[in-house]
C-alpha cells in the first residue's frame, strides 16, 4: 500500500514539475511575443496586414491558451499533492466553471474565427519572400486541435446541462423549468391509457406463468 502511495506521489510529482516547467517556457514565449508586437509599429502598414496580421494574432491566442492550459494543469496537480480535501470543497466548483467557459465557448468562438480567415491562419508568407504564402503546420494542428476540443468540451457540458434541466423539471427540483413540467406531465397523462394496458397485460402474463 505504502509503495503503491509512493509510486502515485513520485508521478504526481513529475507532472507537477512538467507542468511548471511548460507554464515558464509559455511565459517566456508570451513576453516575446508581445515585444514582437512592440516592433510591428516599424513594419509597413500593408506589409503587416498581407502577411503578419492573422499570424500574430494566431500566435497570441495559442500561446495564451497553452499557457492557460499549463497554469490549470499546475493549480490542479498543486492541490492533489498538497491538499486535495480543501481543493475540491472550496475551489472545485469555480475551477470547473472557469475552465468550462476558457477552453469550452471562449476557445469554440475563437476556433471559428480562426477557421473563417482559414488561409490568412494556415498560409503564412515566406520570410525569404513575402510574396510566397507557404503552409504552417503549427497554425494548422493548433487550429484543427482546439476546434475540436473546445467542440467536445462544449457538447459535453450541453448535453449534461440539458440532462439535469430535463430531470429537474419532471421531479420538480429548483433549476428546472416549468414548460419542460407541464409538456412532459401532459403526454404521461394522455398516454395514460395505453401504459395502464401495458401494465396489466404485464400482470396478467406473470399470473399466467405463476399458474402454469
Amino acid at each position: 500500500m505504502d509503495a503503491e502511495r509512493a509510486s502515485e506521489n513520485t508521478i504526481l510529482y513529475i507532472l507537477l514539475v512538467t507542468s511548471l516547467i511548460l507554464v515558464m517556457i509559455d511565459t517566456f514565449e508570451f513576453i516575446q511575443i508581445i515585444k514582437n508586437w512592440g516592433n510591428l509599429n516599424s513594419m509597413p502598414y500593408n506589409v503587416f496586414e498581407t502577411c503578419f496580421k492573422w499570424e500574430f494574432y494566431a500566435k497570441t491566442i495559442f500561446c495564451i491558451y497553452s499557457l492557460m492550459g499549463a497554469l490549470s494543469a499546475f493549480i490542479l496537480i498543486k492541490f492533489l499533492i498538497f491538499n486535495a480535501n480543501y481543493f475540491i470543497e472550496k475551489f472545485l466548483p469555480t475551477y470547473r466553471v472557469f475552465n468550462y467557459i476558457i477552453f469550452g465557448p471562449y476557445l469554440l468562438g475563437f476556433s471559428l474565427l480562426g477557421l473563417y480567415n482559414w488561409n490568412d491562419v494556415v498560409f503564412v508568407c515566406d520570410k525569404q519572400n513575402l510574396k510566397i504564402k507557404i503552409l504552417s503546420h503549427s497554425n494548422l494542428f493548433s487550429l484543427i486541435a482546439c476546434f475540436l476540443l473546445s467542440l467536445l468540451i462544449t457538447g459535453l457540458i450541453m448535453i449534461v446541462r440539458a440532462i439535469n434541466i430535463y430531470f429537474n423539471s419532471i421531479l420538480n427540483r429548483p433549476g428546472g423549468s416549468p414548460l419542460i413540467k407541464k409538456a412532459f406531465w401532459k403526454i404521461i397523462f394522455r398516454n395514460r391509457e395505453p401504459v395502464q394496458f401495458v401494465r396489466q397485460a404485464q400482470r396478467d402474463h406473470e399470473e399466467r406463468k405463476e399458474n402454469i
